[in-house]
């Protein structure tokens, strides 16, 4: 080999490599951009698909348990206008024995129904309210961002008691019903 040969092979790339180069990072790099932007435009309806599975689930946990555990009839009502029931009430007691021998009745309601959800929005919310002989009630949201307050409907059939939660729009839109039969204790 000659001194000029090694030096030019030192002096860089050559136009063509440097083409090509750039030609396979912009093909690359719109690849990767596609990618991202499709995951970024789903993350949105993923994320609101999952927090309404989670309702559902939520739901069902205390749901179940409830209805199973009435004695009583259960009770429909509507409420905000809805032409069909959007709520229902529960109740049972309960009797346990206590360490010195002597039982005590323990008288349980529970219901369910729609109301407005947080201040500034359109939207509802399913809350279980939930007394335990005369204690303050507790609240709590087993589901919410419905968009209509007639999205909870409930039927009522003599034990059996069956429920149907719509919750968001469009393409977010996510339907769950739930049933039971009032008495038929759980395991």
């Amino acid at each position: 080999m000659s001194a000029p040969d090694a030096r030019s092979r030192d002096d860089g790339f050559t136009l063509i490599e440097l083409l090509v180069a750039t030609t396979l990072m912009v093909v690359v790099m719109g690849a990767v951009a596609g990618a991202l932007i499709t995951v970024f435009l789903h993350q949105g309806h993923t994320t609101a698909r999952m927090d309404y599975s989670h309702n559902a689930n939520m739901f069902e946990t205390y749901f179940a348990q409830d209805v199973s555990s009435t004695t009583a009839a259960p009770s429909a009502s509507t409420t905000l206008g809805c032409s069909s029931p959007n709520g229902v009430g529960l109740s049972w007691t309960e009797t346990v024995p206590t360490p010195s021998g002597v039982s005590t009745t323990t008288a349980f309601a529970v219901s369910y129904g729609i109301a407005s959800g947080p201040a500034g929005t359109s939207t509802y919310v399913v809350n279980r309210t939930s007394t335990v002989g005369s204690a303050t009630p507790v609240v709590s949201t087993v589901a919410h961002d419905l968009t209509n307050p007639c999205g909870l409907v409930v039927t009522v059939a003599g034990s059996a008691v069956s429920l149907t939660v719509d919750q968001g729009t469009g393409v977010d839109a996510y339907q769950f019903a739930l049933s039971g039969t009032a008495g038929a204790r759980l395991p």
